[in-house]
C-alpha cells in the first residue's frame, strides 16, 4: 500500500496509514483494504494493528497523537487507539461520526458541519464554543496548535478563511487577490498547520503538479514553498522541517521551511 499519513507515536515508533487498493475481478472496481500500522525504527518492522475498507478517505484526513491517545479521522469515521504496556495487545476502536469535520490538535474540540454553519463543540461536555454561519461551501479544514485558529478552504477550493475562535471572527483570503496564485493553479487540494505554530501550508493542485505556499498568519507574510510536476503530499510538518512525498521521486523527502 501507499503511505498516506505518518506521525511519531513514541521514540523510534511511527503510526502509518496505508491506502491499499486490491484489484480482484477485472470487471469489478478495486477494493480498498486499508491498514493502520506501527513502524519500529530500531527493528525496521511494521506491525499491522487494524485493517478495513476505506480507512483513508482524502487528503483532508487527520492523524493526531496527543499523549497516550491516537485519533485518525477521515470525516465519516474516527479510529482511536491508546498506548499500552509491554506485552499488552494494541487495539483500534472505530466510531461513526458523519458530521465530524476536524478534531483540534489537543483533541478537546471538534467541528461539525451542516447545511448552514460550522459549529465547534467541546468533545467531553458537548457544549458549543463557536458558530460560523454561511460556511456550507467549506471543504478542507485545519486547526492551529493552541486551538484558537481554524483554517478553512472554501469557494470551490479557491479561498482560505481564518476563523479566530477567541472573538468568533473570520477573514477570507482569495487566491489571486489576498493569496498569490501559483502558475496554472487549478484548486487548493490540502491545508495544514505546522505543528506548534500559526504557520499554514496551502497545497495547490496545478495543471502540471503541485505547489505549496507557506503562510505565516501571525505576521501575515507569504513565502514560496515547494513546487513539482509530480504530486506532493505533506506527511508531517513540525519545527522548521516538512516531511513529504513526491510521485516523481523515490522515497520520502525533507525540506526546510
Amino acid at each position: 500500500g501507499v503511505v498516506k499519513a505518518c506521525q511519531e507515536w513514541d521514540e523510534g515508533q511511527y503510526v502509518l496509514v496505508f491506502d491499499d487498493r486490491i484489484q480482484g475481478d477485472v470487471k469489478e472496481p478495486p477494493i480498498n483494504r486499508d491498514k493502520i500500522g506501527l513502524y519500529d525504527e530500531t527493528t525496521e518492522t511494521i506491525e499491522i494493528i487494524y485493517q478495513g475498507e476505506n480507512i483513508w478517505n482524502s487528503y483532508d484526513d487527520q492523524l493526531l497523537i496527543n499523549g497516550q491517545k491516537m485519533i485518525y479521522n477521515n470525516g465519516a469515521e474516527k479510529f482511536m487507539m491508546d498506548k499500552v504496556g509491554a506485552g499488552e495487545k494494541r487495539e483500534v476502536h472505530m466510531q461513526a461520526c458523519h458530521q465530524l469535520q476536524a478534531v483540534s490538535s489537543k483533541m478537546n474540540y471538534y467541528v461539525e458541519r451542516d447545511d448552514e454553519a460550522l459549529t465547534v463543540v467541546h468533545d467531553l461536555t458537548g457544549e458549543t464554543k463557536a458558530v460560523l454561519a454561511q460556511a456550507d461551501m467549506s471543504t478542507y479544514m485545519a486547526w492551529g496548535a493552541d486551538e484558537r485558529l481554524i483554517a478553512i478552504v472554501g469557494d470551490n477550493n479557491s479561498s482560505v478563511s481564518l476563523w479566530d475562535l477567541e472573538n468568533n471572527s473570520s477573514q477570507k483570503f482569495r487566491t489571486g487577490t489576498e493569496l498569490a496564485a501559483p502558475e496554472k493553479w487549478v484548486e487548493i487540494s490540502d491545508i495544514q498547520f505546522v505543528k506548534g505554530t500559526d504557520v499554514v501550508l496551502i497545497n495547490y493542485l496545478c495543471e502540471r503538479g503541485n505547489s505549496i505556499t507557506i503562510w505565516d498568519t501571525q505576521n501575515d507574510r507569504f513565502y514560496e514553498g515547494l513546487a513539482a510536476e509530480g504530486e506532493i503530499m505533506v506527511l508531517d510538518a513540525s519545527g522548521e522541517q516538512i516531511l513529504y512525498t513526491r510521485d516523481d521521486a523515490d522515497g520520502d523527502k525533507r525540506r526546510s521551511l
